[in-house]
């Protein structure tokens, strides 16, 4: 019996035509495929276009042995598969951008509570991270800042006072859902005036901020922008004597 040996590596191999081993043609594919995406996946299609119907035919009749085999392969080549994957990302973004679009439609309720809980076991780690990104991409965050207060304006102005009173240290909280109360309670009018304020309004602290206020939603109302600018620092009761007394 004739011994063989790679003419790559030299070690003893089976017959081969190209007169290297296995391992030495599975790893120049592997080199290959990495320094041409491009030209490989072309002629992946071609062969596939070819022989559509051989192909699905065949993956019908092995999908399980398919899977089983692609399992194995994967967990040895993770750093390839990680590689190629990137690679395939960067030169297809608008592809990459409707396949990450539908998936989150697809499974948008375990999305989110998979990440509120990994939020909430790595709380530390997510701060930092987001304060890092804020800090190298102050651009980045003042556009989806904007973005996202031009598609939710009554959430905008909850934040907003929310922001102000922990500035001025004031206890309790309230949520959009809060104010979408209010205005039913108050039949979408101004305390005051009785003007409408369904196209625009102002969220007031009855007993103001500044004078040891709350920000519980029983401290809250619902004005029109010319009342709660008038009114100011006021307390409710003392502006509805002036309301009352002067006619403002």
């Amino acid at each position: 019996m004739t011994i063989k040996f790679c003419m790559k590596c030299g070690r003893e191999t089976e017959h081969n035509p190209r007169g290297r081993c296995k391992a030495c043609i599975r790893a120049y594919g592997i080199a290959h495929r990495l320094a041409h995406p491009g030209e490989n996946a072309a002629k992946c299609r071609e062969h596939y276009a070819k022989n559509k119907s051989w192909w699905q035919e065949y993956r019908k009749l092995n999908a399980e042995e398919m899977q089983r085999k692609y399992k194995e392969w994967a967990a040895k080549n993770l750093k390839y598969l990680s590689e190629y994957a990137k690679a395939w990302r960067k030169n297809n973004p608008e592809r990459t951008k409707a396949t990450q679009s539908r998936h989150y439609q697809q499974n948008s309720s375990r999305i989110r509570a998979e990440n509120a809980e990994y939020k909430k076991r790595n709380k530390d780690r997510v701060d930092k991270w987001r304060a890092e990104w804020f800090a190298a991409n102050p651009e980045k965050r003042r556009q989806y800042a904007q973005s996202w207060f031009d598609r939710n304006p009554g959430k905008k102005r909850v934040y907003r006072i929310a922001r102000r009173s922990r500035e001025a240290g004031a206890q309790g909280h309230f949520s959009p859902e809060d104010i979408f109360r209010l205005m039913d309670e108050q039949k979408g009018r101004c305390v005051y005036c009785g003007k409408s304020i369904e196209d625009e309004y102002h969220i007031d602290h009855t007993h103001p901020l500044s004078k040891g206020g709350s920000n519980w939603p029983s401290n809250l109302q619902l004005l029109c922008p010319k009342c709660n600018l008038r009114k100011s620092a006021s307390s409710h009761e003392e502006y509805q004597r002036k309301f009352d007394t002067a006619l403002i």
